[in-house]
This record gives structure tokens, C-alpha cells and sequence, in this order.
């Protein structure tokens, strides 16, 4: 069995996963094969003073939710897990312009930058926690109704306008996902992750790596693949 969902652009052409097939261990290891050699091919983590604090402190915290987790029999994936010993200084948390639903249009890439900072940040505010994830509940179900995030979304977060192939917005999504899912373990974020990591993996290596987004955009694949080891194993 071949793992068929990252063999065309998703973005030009979604899959809609409705009535998958099971497809047993073999999906289960064509899968993780899949997974392998796509982020061999696709995804280099930079181990350098170049990242952004931002992807210091990404990388500080998938250390953290994967300490303990990885085994030795997965040292493949645990290969591409940056180094601990990388020099950060803690980010700033972002204050949420705009609560949900929205009265204004939505620009996307700051409503998910702000959900990042705060999600890495962790705050002890009721109230702050409940909005954040607002936004992350409506964003998963605007997802999983087009495939597609875009660039602006209208009053009600109902409709999206603008461009729909901003990469950088998905890699946004697939680490916010990933992080939620380890401090939630709700499998909503894990089932919407697999299916934007899909759409990233299944386009051209130049268009993932040449945008200026988060360099470390594949610690969201690798996540992905150890919560689902996990599930694998209970």
C-alpha cells in the first residue's frame, strides 16, 4: 500500500479524506516511511545562530514536550531534532487585537503569530487560554471545511478572502497544532495536523524552504510522527 496523501499539490488539488480506507500496519508503515524520506528530502533543521527567537523558543519547547518520549529505535526522526545548547532569551507575549468572532476582517499571519508567542509563552489567565483557543477551534474548523488558510478572514470568520498558498501560514498552523495537541491531547489537533503536514510535504522542496517563514517548520512533522508512535504503541 502506498501512502497516497502526499502524492500531488495539495494545494491545487485537496483531498477530502472523507470514507479513507483502513488500511492496517502496512498504511501504518508506509506512513512513517513516507514521513522519513520526504523529511529527508524536504526538511534540513539549521542547527546555527541564524534562527529567530522566536524558532529558539519553538525549539526549546519540542525538546521539552519530546523529552522522555523518544526512544532509541526512533533515532531516524530523533536525528532531526535540533540541539538543546542553543542560546535563547524568552519572547514577549502578544496581545489578542481582536476577539472571536471577529467584527473586523482577520489578518491571518498575525493572528496565528500571536497564537504561537502565547502558546509557547503559556499564560495562567483563564480568560487569555479560552480566547487563544477560540481562535484555534474556529481556525481548525475553517480548515478542515476548504484544505486551505487564507491570507484574510471577514467579520464572523466565516469566509476567507485573498491568497490561499501563503506557505508560511501552514507552517505557522502545523506548529501551533503540534504543540496543542501534547499540552491538550485532543485528537481534533492531531487529525487537522496530519492533514496540513500533508499539504506541506506534498509540495516542491524549493517552494517549502525558499519562503521566509520558520526554518524549523518541520519540528510540527516531527511531533506529528512521535504522538502518533504513541498512539501506535497504547
Amino acid at each position: 500500500m502506498k501512502y497516497i496523501y502526499t502524492d500531488r499539490n495539495l494545494l491545487n488539488s485537496p483531498h477530502k479524506y472523507t470514507y479513507s480506507k483502513f488500511g492496517g500496519i502496512s498504511f501504518m508503515e508506509d506512513y512513517f516511511l513516507c514521513r522519513s524520506s520526504l523529511l529527508e528530502k524536504k526538511y534540513k533543521v539549521i542547527n546555527s545562530d541564524n534562527h529567530s527567537q522566536l524558532e529558539l523558543n519553538i525549539i526549546k519547547r519540542v525538546n521539552e514536550l519530546l523529552s522522555g518520549i523518544v526512544k532509541s529505535e526512533d533515532c531516524h526522526f530523533s536525528n532531526l531534532i535540533p540541539v538543546t545548547n542553543l542560546t535563547h532569551s524568552p519572547i514577549m507575549a502578544k496581545d489578542l487585537q481582536i476577539s472571536f468572532p471577529n467584527k473586523e476582517t482577520v489578518d491571518s499571519f498575525e493572528l496565528l503569530d500571536t497564537l504561537l508567542t502565547n502558546i509557547l509563552i503559556g499564560s495562567d489567565s483563564l480568560d487569555i487560554n479560552n480566547e487563544i483557543y477560540s481562535w484555534l477551534n474556529a481556525l481548525v474548523q475553517r480548515f478542515e471545511v476548504t484544505k486551505k488558510l487564507w491570507s484574510q478572514y471577514l467579520p464572523g470568520f466565516r469566509k476567507g478572502q485573498g491568497v490561499n498558498d501563503n506557505l508560511v501560514l501552514y507552517q505557522y498552523f502545523s506548529l501551533i497544532l503540534a504543540i496543542s495537541y501534547y499540552e491538550h491531547l485532543e485528537l481534533q489537533y492531531l487529525s487537522t495536523l496530519l492533514k496540513v503536514n500533508d499539504l506541506l510535504l506534498s509540495l516542491d522542496y524549493s517552494s517549502t524552504d525558499s519562503v521566509k517563514g520558520i526554518s524549523c517548520w518541520g519540528l510540527g512533522i516531527l511531533l506529528e510522527v512521535f504522538a502518533v508512535k504513541k498512539l501506535q504503541s497504547c
